[in-house]
């Protein structure tokens, strides 16, 4: 996946002192505020990955609500019944 906003933008910056966390850079849009932190200023890419996948998962859902998508695409496991299931590996992991 691609940003093209970010490709010809400072929109992240790498500070020396800092060298393992992104910081807002000097053409980074309002809407990203919301993703770095207050205090440290650095890049919070969990909470940027969360909104991310939530409007995806609200694009899948509308589109197979809405059944106007082709007759060979199909869900395998809806999200909704993915959150209800128990996944063996994960139960493993989080002892």
């Amino acid at each position: 996946m691609t940003f093209d906003g970010w490709l010809d933008n400072e929109t992240f910056q790498i500070l020396t002192d800092d060298p393992f966390h992104l910081h807002k850079g000097g053409d980074c849009p309002d809407w990203m505020e919301y993703f770095f932190d207050a205090s440290s200023g650095h890049f919070d890419f969990a909470a940027f990955l969360e909104v991310l996948l939530s409007a995806v998962e609200t694009v899948v859902e509308d589109t197979f609500s809405s059944r106007v998508h082709p007759p060979r695409l199909r869900r395998v496991t809806t999200n909704e019944a993915f959150r209800r299931s128990v996944c063996n590996q994960c139960v493993r992991y989080d002892r």
